[in-house]
């Protein structure tokens, strides 16, 4: 398979999108042909466990400070896994990045676009494309509350709904939107097609 390398992609989407069923399953089909790597946000670093911790307590997490501790697990994951894997001339899956920071993170105080900007002067690179699961909220909570007996701080409805329009207002064109009320398995042929299409040498 003639990929272009490095490639970087991403996948995106509010919680119960199915966006890290899709990265796995992603992941495995072209991990056969290409050099890849499957890499997740937060990470199991120091300040991954920080987040994780923060969003899993009933009194929920200060924006500000998960924006600082995103940007902090972050600046790790770059140093030690997304910069090599991209020098090696990898395939990247990642499953949440940047995007997510800015969708979740985003409000009136700071706009999603400002958290990107942050982001790139930190010196973060941006993926080739952004795989962005598209669902409804609710279609989303039930998915969330069906898997698991307890919800995360930002898995409520009209929370979701905002993250949600957060996501719409950073589509561009490295953004492809798909509909997640499809099976993965369709939409992870759509993302193949993509990829062969506008990822490979001709």
């Amino acid at each position: 398979m003639n990929i272009r390398l490095p490639l970087f992609i991403v996948f995106e989407g509010i919680d119960g999108s199915g966006k890290s069923t899709l990265a796995q399953k992603v992941f495995n089909h072209f991990s056969d042909y290409v050099p890849c790597v499957l890499l997740s946000e937060p990470t199991g670093g120091k300040w991954g466990r920080k987040i994780r911790k923060l969003l899993q307590s009933t009194d929920g997490a200060d924006a500000a400070s998960l924006l600082e501790l995103f940007i902090r697990d972050r600046s790790d994951d770059v140093q030690k896994n997304i910069s090599p894997a991209l020098a090696e001339g990898k395939l990247i899956v990642m499953d949440r990045y940047m995007h997510s920071n800015a969708a979740y993170q985003g409000s009136n105080r700071i706009s999603p676009r400002e958290i990107i900007s942050m982001n790139l002067a930190e010196g973060f690179p941006l993926p080739d494309r952004v795989y962005f699961i598209d669902i409804d909220e609710k279609a989303a909570l039930l998915r969330v509350t069906n898997r698991k007996n307890g919800l995360e701080c930002f898995e409520k409805t009209e929370i979701l709904r905002s993250i949600r329009e957060n996501y719409h207002s950073l589509i561009d064109d490295t953004f492809l939107v798909l509909d997640g009320s499809k099976s993965t398995d369709i939409l992870e042929k759509e993302i193949v097609r993509d990829i062969e299409k506008n990822f490979t040498f001709k």
